[in-house]
This record gives structure tokens, sequence and C-alpha cells, in this order.
């Protein structure tokens, strides 16, 4: 199917061009909720979430761009929104930081 097609379908609530909707863009979309999610299973929760509005707002999708173009910043909006921020390294404690460097030391 192409994209017009499966545009069509998934306007009319049709199952079949949803899954296939699904199957084209799936894997790219999980390389981008990857980047917004803390591992997999918070990636596969975006991604979710993500298709379920493509469907919910395939009827604001204009045609005047890529198909995958307009999926993917979905997926961007959605992976920015209420999930907990990736963490990075700086923000997590390492092994080193025993004591704070405010913490004056005991006289002994």
């Amino acid at each position: 199917m192409t994209d017009e097609q499966l545009v069509a379908g998934c306007l009319k609530g049709e199952p079949i061009a949803q899954r296939e909707l699904y199957k084209s863009y799936s894997r790219k979309m999980m390389s981008i909720c990857m980047r917004y999610a803390n591992g997999r299973e918070q990636a596969q929760d975006i991604l979710q979430d993500g298709f379920v509005k493509v469907f919910q707002k395939m009827d604001h999708y204009r045609g005047d761009g890529p198909l995958g173009g307009w999926i993917a910043r979905t997926m961007v909006n959605t992976g920015s929104g209420p999930y907990p921020p990736q963490q990075t390294l700086r923000s997590q404690p390492g092994p080193y930081r025993k004591r704070s460097i405010c913490t004056p030391r005991t006289p002994r």
C-alpha cells in the first residue's frame, strides 16, 4: 500500500491500513523513541502512545511533506511529554561522592 492509501484507510478506521502503517514505520519510530526513554520498555510505551495519537489525529496530516516525517514529529512530541527525562551520566551520583564538598570535616 502507498502512504496515500494508508492514510485514506486509517481515516476510514480500517484495521488493515492501521496495521500496515504500524508495520511500515514502527521500527524507524522506535529508534526515535529510544532517544527520549530511560530504557526499551519506556520507549515501547512512547511508541504505543505515539501511534495512538497518530491514528487519532490522522485528519491533521495535510500531505505537504512525507508521512514518515509527520509520524516522527508526533513521536518526538510524545516522548517530550509526561515521561521522566532521560538520565545523563552527570545526573547519576557516582560511588566517588561519599560526602558533600560542603560538609565540614569533623576534627580528630
